[in-house]
């Protein structure tokens, strides 16, 4: 999912830019662009947290009650950050469309 967020990011930056040529116009600032390629290092991060805790749960044999439970919530926090970021990427193609020029 990662490399589709940044082939996203990527593709309206390349697009955002030829539009900018054509019609003299950005669809999406800059510093928009900015803010969601920084994210990605945190997604990164958010993956690899997400990939431990599911490990740690699989293995809750191991663990006290009290520690799955903490688990359980660390996942479930995961998650919430999960559709954060995909949630940023998509409201940066709306913004996209939104402001893509009028041909008409």
């Amino acid at each position: 999912m990662e490399d589709n967020f940044k082939k996203t990011i990527e593709i309206l930056t390349y697009i955002n830019e030829l539009i900018k040529q054509r019609e003299h116009i950005e669809i999406v600032g800059r510093e928009e662009l900015d803010d969601k390629i920084s994210n990605l290092g945190e997604y990164s991060e958010l993956v690899n947290n997400m990939s431990l805790n599911l490990e740690k749960l699989s293995n809750s044999h191991i663990y006290s009650t009290n520690d799955i439970e903490n688990l359980l919530h660390k996942l479930h926090q995961n998650f919430s950050d999960y559709i954060w970021h995909i949630d940023e990427i998509h409201d940066l193609l709306k913004n996209c469309i939104a402001n893509f020029p009028d041909k008409n």
